[in-house]
């Protein structure tokens, strides 16, 4: 598990000057956990008061329609989610996280965290910058969700390659929306024709 702290010390290195002290800050707060491909991090009704960055795998952010499970955000690496609305907030969003891959983290309490971006100025600079990401993540999301369906796989080819690759044909129809196979299919002929 240290080399999985290590990791996670050395991406937030890359972004912001890390001190001795905050790394040391972090190490001792946070933890670094496991989870198997399945498993559920929340349910939608549950509130948890940590604030976790993804060091390998894949997660989800799952909300319900007509009960069935709608990813509606995903987590990669170097993606961060909390449990409750945001580091700051004590209440949560009726929402589940879900992890699709076998996937490690770093948990810390959200409290734990909060003292830390008063204690270590680059502590916060690190989380604006990770929170540019998220914003620059959703504005992609909602750019591609914009589009007509049959773009919506070219679209996320362009803007968010990465998921492309990685998603199995199920999690590209519900993080994209689809009504059903027949749209994803349609949208994959216009990515194939397109590239």
């Amino acid at each position: 598990m240290k080399k999985s702290m290590d990791r996670f010390l050395n991406y937030l290195n890359t972004i912001f000057n890390l001190s001795d002290a905050a790394k040391d800050y972090l190490s001792i707060h946070g933890k670094i956990k496991v989870f198997p491909a399945g498993s559920y991090y929340k349910f939608d009704d549950e509130k948890i008061e940590k604030w976790c960055f993804m060091l390998e795998g894949l997660a989800a952010r799952i909300g319900f329609e007509n009960d069935n499970e709608v990813i509606e955000r995903i987590y990669c690496k170097d993606f961060y989610f909390s449990g409750t609305k945001h580091v700051f907030s004590k209440t949560s969003e009726r929402i589940s996280i879900k992890f699709l891959r076998k996937s490690e983290i770093y948990e810390i309490q959200n409290h734990h965290l909060r003292i830390a971006f008063q204690q270590y100025q680059e502590l916060q600079e690190c989380y604006l910058v990770l929170k540019e990401y998220e914003i620059q993540y959703i504005k992609d999301l909602l750019s591609i969700l914009k589009s007509p369906s049959k773009k919506r796989l070219y679209e996320l080819h362009r803007r968010q390659p990465f998921l492309l690759s990685i998603l199995t044909v199920k999690e590209k129809i519900s993080y994209l929306n689809f009504k059903n196979i027949k749209e994803y299919y349609s949208s994959l002929g216009f990515l194939i024709y397109s590239t």
